[in-house]
C-alpha cells in the first residue's frame, strides 16, 4: 500500500525529520502506491462535505473519517510506519477531512489556540494553482513560516511546537471550480 522505498527508509525519513529545528516536519511525495491511492481518492469522492462558516475563525467544508478510510489509515503498516518517523503512537480519534474552495480560509484566532502535538495530513488534491491560495501555513509569532505543498498523494508531518499555529490561506477568486481536499489528523 505504501510506497516501497518510504517503507525501506524510516530512519532516514525520521532523521530529516528531526533535523528541522524551527518548523520540524517531512513532506513524502507519491505515499501510497498508485492502486491504493485510486482507491483512496474513490472512497474521498463518495464523502458528504459539511459547511460551516463561522467569519472569526474559519469558512470551510468537513466530513468524519469514513470507516473505510480509518481502515486504512490505521493499517498495520501505516500506523507503524507514522508511529516510526514521530516516536508516537498514532490515533485518529481527531481525524477529518476538509474540503476548501473559493473564499474557503481558517484564520489564527487568540481564543483558539492548539497545544502542542503533530498534524499528520495527507493531501488529496488534484491540480492546483499555488497562485490561488489554499496552502497549509504555520507561524510561530517570531517571523518564521511554514508553507506546505500542495499536491495529491502526498504525506505531510508537522510537529507542533510551543507557540506554532496553523491556518490555511484563503482562496481566491482564481479557483471557481477546483478544490483543495486534505485529511488533518492532530496527535
Amino acid at each position: 500500500m505504501i510506497n516501497k522505498y518510504y517503507l525501506e527508509n524510516p530512519k532516514e525519513i525520521k532523521a530529516s525529520f528531526r533535523e528541522k529545528k524551527d518548523f520540524p516536519c517531512v513532506v513524502l511525495f507519491d505515499f501510497f502506491e498508485k492502486d491504493a491511492y485510486q482507491l483512496i481518492e474513490k472512497e474521498i469522492s463518495k464523502v458528504s462535505f459539511h459547511y460551516e462558516k463561522k467569519p472569526l475563525f474559519h469558512s470551510y467544508s468537513s466530513a468524519h473519517f469514513p470507516i473505510i478510510l480509518k481502515k486504512i489509515f490505521s493499517s498495520p503498516e501505516c500506523a507503524d510506519f507514522i508511529t516510526k518517523i514521530i516516536g508516537k503512537k498514532v490515533t485518529h480519534s481527531r481525524a477529518q477531512i476538509y474540503y476548501f474552495s473559493a473564499r474557503d480560509y481558517t484564520l489564527l484566532n487568540d481564543s483558539y489556540k492548539e497545544k502542542a502535538g503533530f498534524d499528520i495530513i495527507f493531501d488529496f488534491t488534484r491540480i492546483w494553482d499555488s497562485s490561488a491560495g489554499g496552502q497549509i501555513m504555520y507561524v510561530n509569532g517570531t517571523g518564521d513560516a511554514l508553507k506546505l505543498p500542495i499536491q495529491p498523494n502526498s504525506l505531510m508531518i508537522v510537529r507542533r511546537q510551543k507557540n506554532a499555529q496553523r491556518f490555511v490561506k484563503y482562496v481566491n477568486h482564481t479557483s471557481p471550480k477546483k478544490k483543495r481536499v486534505f485529511l488533518l489528523m492532530r496527535i
